[in-house]
């Protein structure tokens, strides 16, 4: 069964003519670029922020000059293994917990979590309280342990 509705509008000595079908179709084409245009950008959120590779990160870490190394994993996952030196604030608990980072808000913070979900958002959070220069570690925990690098609790 095909419905075609005509709606006939007149404007001063013109009268127009409108397709409601073509609106529903022309609605749909423009709802779903909307919809894939809003998930391309919310799943682009990690790409806001540089990485450190881990080399990068472990060589600092040799040399003790690694900045705020921050996991925003659970602590149950942080007893399992961290990289050595981190500190563990879930995600969930970081903007009441500001205060325990203990750092300028210019000093740099490296954020990560299992596969960089989680610390995507910790760094919007970080962001948004002022804090300046945060990076994603390369990879994040899973490749960190996949390449056997220095892990405390594993």
């Amino acid at each position: 069964m095909n419905f075609n509705i005509r709606i006939l509008l007149q404007e001063k000595t013109n009268m127009h003519k409108i397709d409601v079908s073509n609106l529903n179709r022309q609605f749909l084409i423009g709802f779903i670029f909307f919809l894939i245009f809003g998930l391309t950008v919310a799943c682009s959120k990690s790409t806001d922020f540089p990485v450190i590779s881990q080399s990068d990160l472990v060589n600092r870490l040799d040399l003790e000059t690694a900045p705020l190394i921050l996991d925003v994993r659970s602590s149950k996952e942080f007893a399992s293994g961290h990289v050595p030196g981190a500190l563990n604030i879930p995600y969930t608990e970081l903007k009441g917990r500001l205060d325990t980072l203990k750092v300028d808000q210019k000093e740099e913070i490296v954020v990560y979590c299992e596969r960089g979900g989680r610390a995507s958002t910790a760094a919007s959070i970080l962001r948004e309280e002022g804090f300046a220069s945060i990076q994603h570690l390369e990879g994040h925990m899973k490749a960190w342990r996949s390449n056997k690098l220095p892990c405390d609790g594993c």
